[in-house]
């Protein structure tokens, strides 16, 4: 099973329509779409929700069910342009510096990059811990809590570009738009990734 977690509503529904998602309403209290191989968790903003979120799943799901976890969602950059998709190579708590590694295939199409994650929004270079890096508010957490249950070939984190490090929130419009114009690239690297 693939199952993808996301914070907002607007960057998973490009993936509940791909996939055919249906909304469980017994699953309380977080927001979760179930397909025949897919599921989908909407944790809510922020790394408290996120941890959370993700721990709570997999008391709900079996973990030997699981083939790849995928946190999904848009991230600042400066080095990457707004609209692209980047598989996330790593991922930092900006706060104490704790990184961990994800492993890329060799055979991606994605872009590859690592990935800040910061309790605020960051509008400025200054505040990276790597000057190249990509900005979330989440992944770092809903990471670090997913491999208490998986091993980390099977997780992983793509961001799609929203902003150059703005401090300013993106509309729901645009952020589901950019989800929605990298979904064929995104869906190709789960479909690469299950298959083998």
């Amino acid at each position: 099973m693939l199952l993808i977690q996301t914070a907002l509503r607007c960057e998973a529904e490009p993936f509940i329509q791909h996939y055919h998602l249906v909304k469980d309403d017994t699953m309380r209290p977080y927001t979760f779409f179930r397909g025949d191989n897919t599921a989908l968790l909407i944790s809510g903003v922020g790394h408290k929700k996120s941890k959370a979120a993700t721990e709570w799943i997999f008391t709900h799901v079996q973990p030997s069910s699981v083939d790849l976890f995928a946190n999904i969602g848009i991230a600042g950059s400066q080095t990457h342009p707004v609209g692209t998709p980047v598989l996330c190579t790593a991922v930092v708590n900006a706060e104490t510096k704790e990184q961990l590694l994800l492993k890329a295939p060799h055979d991606t199409e994605l872009h590859q990059g690592i990935l800040e994650t910061h309790l605020a929004p960051v509008g400025s270079l200054d505040l990276l811990v790597h000057q190249d890096s990509l900005v979330d508010m989440e992944a770092f957490f809903c990471i670090s809590a997913a491999l208490q249950f998986l091993p980390q070939k099977r997780i992983q984190s793509v961001k799609v570009i929203s902003d150059a490090l703005s401090d300013k929130r993106p509309t729901k419009q645009f952020v589901t738009q950019l989800m929605h114009e990298s979904l064929p690239k995104i869906t190709a690297e789960f479909s690469n990734h299950l298959t083998s």
